[in-house]
């Protein structure tokens, strides 16, 4: 049914849940698998958790980032192997992780997209929204969103 799956990561706990969910449909389905990290662009401030905790030049930062992408989508790349399932990974510079996940989507002819939500629901999703309600309301092809 499905041919070519996208797994978005962040490395947050609930992306992690659905990279296990989304690579064990893969390979129920023979499917290949599509992982995307939307990686922000480099900038002097250094942000964990969306707090300054430091700075750094543009290319030492930039390095940073690309190496905590890498390891996110290497943890795909590993579960895919080891299911002995196609995979391809795609980092993108990006604001906008939900447009980075529909645009991959779109480019790379994914026909599902398996994500996770903080499941944060309340006023707080209404006025903010997430990235996965995003995708959900944009998205012309089917969405699994795992919690």
């Amino acid at each position: 049914m499905f041919r070519n799956i996208l797994i978005p990561t962040d490395g947050s706990p609930a992306s992690q849940k659905a990279v296990r969910r989304g690579v064990a449909l893969a390979k129920a389905m023979k499917a290949k698998i599509t992982a995307v990290i939307a990686s922000p662009p480099a900038t002097p401030i250094i942000y964990r958790k969306k707090m300054p905790v430091g700075y750094a030049t543009p290319n030492e930062h930039q390095r940073m980032i690309n190496r905590s992408s890498k390891r996110h989508l290497d943890v795909i790349a590993r579960a895919a192997k080891k299911a002995r399932l196609r995979f391809e990974a795609v980092q993108i510079v990006s604001d906008f992780p939900d447009e980075t996940i529909l645009d991959t989507a779109k480019k790379k002819k994914c026909d599902l997209i398996v994500m996770g939500t903080q499941g944060q629901g309340g006023l707080r999703g209404v006025f903010i929204g997430s990235t996965t309600q995003k995708v959900l309301n944009q998205s012309k092809i089917p969405v699994m969103v795992i919690r």
